[in-house]
């Protein structure tokens, strides 16, 4: 599978034009605590038209589009197109839901503006996949749970479908576990590395510890067995690890320390800076060895993705069956087939 670039509404890759556009933060359920919704019943609606420009093959939008929602999109400048939206079906939650999509991208950048017209959609993330010619360094890459590159030992289960009352898991996806001892490990080209993850509300307690290239571990103890047992509670997006690093190459390690009651660890997704060296190749082919332990590096964040945005966006998404509408791109000199996919089956990965 390989990582996938996490553009977060609030980065600055993303530019909202409007007082229609408003960016709400603090929230412990969405990634990184924030997300941003539009009011097209605004009369200054049509001035947002947001715009990303990106070298990629995919990219797909997450958050929730509201009821009534209508869409429309242009890709490169072409003509104006209707955006297939996925339903939320009444569901208030914020984050993960996968509300539109577009696949099939040529070589090169391309431009993507989102111009909703009715309804109040909310804007969590983007996902795009890139290509082999993607700049990724100051780029925050992402693993699913499911991705091969994460290297499991114990007995660990896989959880799909997951939906709650907050969200849903990336790709709907979770790895869990309960038995002490149980390990993941992934090897990466980056500068920082994240582990986030779910917190349940159960009785008992729980520790995992966090290694970088086999320096001491960090432990996580959410639960001590004094909280108030709330079993239907659930976090999603938990930050359960990060730390800063030396660019170059790293290994993680993640280990399940100690759990009593019903506890268990719930792991979502990893994500990562990349550096000048982060390639889309698999990292234990690249050259060279494990970079010393960590180290603090500043400066980091989002530098240029290639071109970045006008205006005002987007809409939502929850899931079932998989809609394809062809589109045969008018732009002269770009004739590229994209497919637009509506995906009906929760957190379905376009492409996956």
């Amino acid at each position: 599978m390989g990582p996938s670039v996490f553009i977060d509404d609030a980065s600055s890759l993303i530019s909202y034009s409007g007082t229609q556009w408003t960016l709400q933060t603090g929230d412990n359920t969405t990634a990184n605590g924030t997300y941003t919704t539009c009011r097209t019943d605004l009369t200054n609606s049509a001035s947002g038209i947001p715009s990303l420009t990106y070298t990629f093959v995919a990219i797909n939008v997450y958050g929730n589009p509201s009821e009534n929602l209508l869409m429309n999109y242009t890709v490169d400048d072409s003509g104006v197109r209707p955006a297939l939206i996925n339903p939320s079906n009444g569901q208030s939650a914020k984050t993960e839901f996968r509300w539109w999509g577009l696949e099939g991208f040529g070589a090169g950048s391309h431009t993507i503006k989102l111009m909703p017209s009715r309804g109040q959609p909310i804007i969590d993330y983007f996902i795009v996949t890139p290509t082999e010619d993607t700049f990724l360094s100051g780029k925050t890459l992402i693993y699913d749970d499911v991705d091969p590159a994460l290297k499991y030992s114990g007995n660990w289960a896989v959880r799909v479908s997951m939906n709650f009352t907050d969200g849903i898991p990336y790709f709907s996806s979770l790895y869990s576990t309960r038995n002490k001892g149980d390990a993941f490990t992934l090897r990466f080209v980056g500068s920082t590395v994240s582990v986030y993850g779910l917190l349940n509300q159960q009785a008992g307690s729980l520790v995992s510890s966090y290694s970088v290239d086999g320096a001491p571990p960090t432990k996580f103890n959410p639960y001590n067995g004094s909280q108030l047992p709330l079993p239907d509670k659930w976090q999603l997006n938990q930050k359960f690890f990060h730390q800063d690093l030396i660019p170059g190459i790293h290994n993680l390690t993640v280990t399940l320390d100690d759990v009593t009651g019903p506890q268990q660890l719930w792991i979502d997704y990893i994500t990562f800076d990349g550096s000048s060296d982060t390639t889309l190749a698999e990292p234990s082919t690249l050259p060279g060895t494990t970079s010393s332990p960590s180290s603090k590096k500043t400066g980091l964040s989002d530098r240029a993705l290639g071109g970045i945005i006008a205006g005002a966006i987007i809409a939502f998404c929850i899931v079932s069956g998989v809609f394809r509408k062809t589109v045969r791109q008018k732009q002269p000199g770009w004739n590229t087939v994209v497919t637009e996919t509506q995906t009906q089956t929760v957190q379905h990965y376009i492409g996956r």
